[in-house]
Order: structure tokens, then C-alpha cells, then sequence
């Protein structure tokens, strides 16, 4: 799939969450109607192969899969289903989840949202303990796959853009933990082909306020 493609029928998946999350019912139609749009022209992308790669993971896949952990959450406060919408989309991610790789680096959906203090614990200890776990696959290359970037690191960086929202609300430092791991981070980020296609990360902690605002709890 061309860049230009995957770039149109990709939506910013923060402002279509503040448009299901707004009160106004003409801005909640949009916010389902646009991100299910894109997705069936993913979905179409598809066609009958296994993964966009075709038999196996391609960047495609290991783009959406970050997002898809944001579809429980949209359809719970949307009050809508995308796997009603787009099955064969919502079968690939089961799919690409099924790859070990995969699944210990992605969040679980239902713990994305927190509430109570014993939570926060968790949610501060949880992810410090994976990314010490990464951290140490990475060992003394400059990127996970060796001298250039390979899927690990194309699948870390997504999330990356969420540390300063996750630093700041849980009062911690991800770098002071895992030093190697915010280079790399660093390194990813001075590649064009990266930079432009992943948030603010100032934008993701604004989204996480909008968010807040209806009574949406993390950590």
C-alpha cells in the first residue's frame, strides 16, 4: 500500500475519540461515522490476504494494531461496533494479537482505562517493568532491527508519543528508568518517515484532558 494511501484513510484517532465523546449528537455521528469510513478502506486494502504484508506482518499491520487497543474504548463510549462494521479488519488484528511479539508490547484495551489508586500503582509499575524487558532485547544496537528500524521499533514508537501524558499524570520518568530505551526512541524520531506521522505527544495529553472532561479516568 502506497504512503499516500495509508495517509487518507487513516484518520487522527484523537480528534474522531473527542468527537464520539462530545455531547452534541451531530459531533458524535461524526466522530463513529469517520473513523468506520476509513477503516472499510483499509478493510478493502485487505482483500483476501492474511496480513497486509501478505503472509506475513507488514507495515501496514504493525501501524494499526496500536490503534485497534483504542477501539474498545471508542465503541464503549460511542455506544457503537466496529467489528459489526468491519469484520474481516477486526479479524486481522485477532490475528496480528495472536503474534507473541505482538501482544507483549500492546496494551490490554479494557486496562486503558483507570480509576482507582490502586490502579495508578499498576499502571506506573506495569509499563516500567515491559519496558525494562525491552530494553534489554535491545542490548547494544542502535535500533531493534540492527541498523535500521524493524518492527519492534516501528511498533514502540506509536506509544512513545503517550510517555509525556503518562509521566506527567503519574508523576514519574520513564528516561530516568529506561535510558536506552528514550534514545532509541530518539534515534526513531530523527527519521522523517517517523516523525511525520506520529503525534504531538503535547496533543496526545490534550486529548487525554478532553477526555477527562467526560468523566474518563487513566491511570
Amino acid at each position: 500500500m502506497e504512503k499516500k494511501s495509508v495517509s487518507k484513510v487513516i484518520p487522527d484517532p484523537y480528534k474522531c475519540g473527542s468527537r464520539i465523546l462530545k455531547s452534541n449528537v451531530e459531533a458524535q455521528e461524526v466522530g463513529r461515522k469517520e473513523p468506520i469510513d476509513c477503516l472499510k478502506l483499509l478493510e478493502e486494502e485487505l482483500e483476501d490476504k492474511s496480513f497486509y504484508g501478505g503472509k506475513s506482518l507488514g507495515h501496514v499491520d504493525v501501524v494499526l494494531v496500536p490503534f485497534a487497543c483504542w477501539f474498545y474504548t471508542y465503541e464503549t463510549d460511542g455506544n457503537f461496533s466496529i467489528e459489526n462494521e468491519c469484520s474481516k479488519l477486526i479479524a486481522l488484528v485477532k490475528r496480528c494479537m495472536e503474534k507473541k511479539s505482538v501482544s507483549k508490547v500492546i496494551p490490554d484495551p479494557h486496562k486503558i482505562l483507570k480509576s482507582n489508586v490502586e490502579a495508578q500503582e499498576v499502571g506506573r509499575k506495569e509499563p516500567i517493568d515491559c519496558l525494562k524487558l525491552l530494553e534489554e532485547e535491545l542490548e547494544d544496537k542502535s535500533f531493534y532491527g540492527g541498523k535500521s528500524l524493524g518492527h519492534v521499533d516501528v511498533v514502540l514508537v506509536p506509544f512513545a508519543c503517550w510517555f509525556y501524558t503518562y509521566e506527567t499524570d503519574g508523576n514519574f520518568s520513564i528516561e530516568n528508568e529506561c535510558s536506552k530505551l528514550i534514545a532509541l526512541v530518539k534515534r526513531c524520531m530523527e527519521k522523517k518517515s517517523v516523525s511525520k506521522v506520529i503525534p504531538d505527544p503535547h496533543k496526545v495529553y490534550d486529548l487525554v484532558g478532553d477526555l477527562k472532561k467526560y468523566g474518563v479516568e487513566f491511570w
